[in-house]
């Protein structure tokens, strides 16, 4: 659940009224891309590498206020003007489900469940790989061809015919950007300075600073003549398009993949970055990934507001924007039949796993507090006052979705259309043995790797 504010005074207000034992988001959303001038021209000194960021009171964008709030916050948050906002998640929960209390194990046919693929003949291909072959897999001429052919195209009508960057000098630069990330120094010029304490020979015998400056004046990877002004990120667009390509060339191999969101940090200046406090990254881009149970991302999509997505299937039009973002990372998954996908609260909604299940694809993840009140188990408030390892479950037997309420250090809601409580795994916290819900068991298990994910991406580069 998320409040909208023009200015910070204005969230700061919200957020003062609000209880001080209920948690609070505060996001810096972008400006809408209509309301912003693409341009080559930026304002940061690049001699500068370390950027903090501005105060909380000047922001480019709006600011957002996410909370998670019971049926009685619910009620008051409708008297204090906020009945508009919660206009989804009603229409969401107040659809005609039919639940019924049933016990649940597995919710597909075993002898039809898809075996784990074969990948002795792609481990034999990769094993003997250094680690530049395996860069050059994903970074391959086709993509430095792209850089190159961008990058003259503006260097020619920015400084004229003197202008010209092959593909070698190209790879040089950008292994000079990636070097730089890992060897980090205060200023830019540092690295071509004689003195002892910073002085790098790679670089300085690799390439002039005015030539890198030039390089990096012109560096391009669009063309600015066919930029779509509707998408905040055009200019990276066609590079990510390629990217997005070279991480699918292996296939989608294994039977469990995981849908999550990271925050990737950059220095600089930008207005589509995202504030979030509470995290590892306080600003960067918000991206959506797809991963699997080893960390290798397979599919990833920039966040860049409330657009309409025009591929997004019409009859599906109420997954919102998380549902949205699922179903638009799974578009190049192919042999849907026996893939499992993991996600949390923030993309979980029944209409999402009612979709996910026409297509052949099994979803399980956590439910928040909002999108489960009105599930008919019994209510979170009272649930928390049982002892561990208690749980309770119900079955929509139209759509195969299962959804099980847990208590083990708080309440956890799952919904699911593969996994139900049975069978138990037996645990031991704190000197007890209690039983684990199967669902509760394979989501914590095969989901970790999204935060493991988070943690190495979420990093400056």
């Amino acid at each position: 659940m998320s409040e909208n504010f023009k200015s910070v005074s204005d969230a700061v207000v919200f957020c003062e009224k609000w209880p001080r034992d209920l948690p609070l988001q505060a996001v810096v959303v972008p400006p809408s891309a209509e309301t912003q001038e693409l341009t080559d021209n930026e304002d940061a000194d690049d001699n500068i590498l370390t950027t903090f960021p501005k105060p909380r009171c000047y922001v480019s964008g709006r600011v957002e206020i996410h909370h998670k709030i019971s049926d009685f916050d619910a009620y008051e948050g409708k008297k204090s003007g906020m009945g508009k906002k919660l206009k989804y998640q009603q229409m969401e929960t107040d659809r005609a489900v039919i639940w019924k209390a049933v016990n649940a194990g597995y919710l597909h046919d075993a002898e039809k469940e898809v075996k784990t693929p074969d990948m002795t003949v792609l481990r034999d291909c990769l094993q003997n790989w250094s680690p530049r072959d395996v860069f050059e897999k994903f970074f391959d001429e086709e993509i430095i061809t792209h850089i190159v052919t961008e990058t003259n195209r503006y260097g020619l009508d920015t400084l004229g015919d003197n202008f010209s960057v092959d593909e070698e000098e190209m790879k040089t630069f950008l292994a000079l950007l990636l070097f730089s990330g890992h060897y980090d120094l205060p200023e830019e010029d540092m690295y071509w300075q004689f003195t002892d304490d910073v002085y790098v020979p790679l670089v300085y015998n690799s390439m002039s600073k005015r030539r890198f400056r030039q390089l990096k004046r012109c560096f391009h990877l669009a063309n600015n003549e066919e930029l779509d002004k509707h998408d905040r990120f055009a200019k990276l667009r066609p590079f990510l398009n390629l990217l997005k390509k070279k991480y699918l060339q292996f296939g989608v191999w294994p039977n469990d993949l995981a849908v999550g969101e990271l925050l990737v940090t950059c220095p600089g200046l930008n207005p589509d970055k995202l504030g979030m406090q509470n995290t590892d990254v306080e600003f960067g881009y918000k991206t959506f990934v797809l991963v699997n149970s080893s960390g290798y991302i397979f599919n990833f999509a920039l966040y860049d507001g409330a657009t309409e997505q025009e591929d997004c299937p019409v009859e599906d039009n109420d997954l919102g924007c998380a549902g949205g973002a699922v179903a638009e990372l799974l578009k190049p998954v192919e042999l849907f039949n026996g893939k499992c996908v993991f996600f949390d609260d923030y993309f979980t909604s029944h209409p999402l796993l009612c979709y996910l299940k026409t297509i052949g694809v099994k979803a399980t993840g956590l439910l928040s507090i909002l999108r489960s009140r009105k599930l008919p188990l019994l209510p979170i408030e009272e649930f928390a006052h049982l002892r561990r390892g208690q749980f309770c479950q119900l079955l929509d037997p139209i759509n195969g979705v299962v959804a099980v309420r847990y208590k083990y250090d708080r309440v956890y809601t799952f919904m699911s259309t593969e996994f139900g409580f049975d069978p138990l795994i037996e645990t031991e916290k704190d000197g007890k043995v209690f039983s684990l819900p199967n669902v509760f068991h394979e989501y914590s298990r095969k989901r970790y790797k999204v935060n493991y994910i988070a943690e190495s991406v979420s990093k400056k580069i």
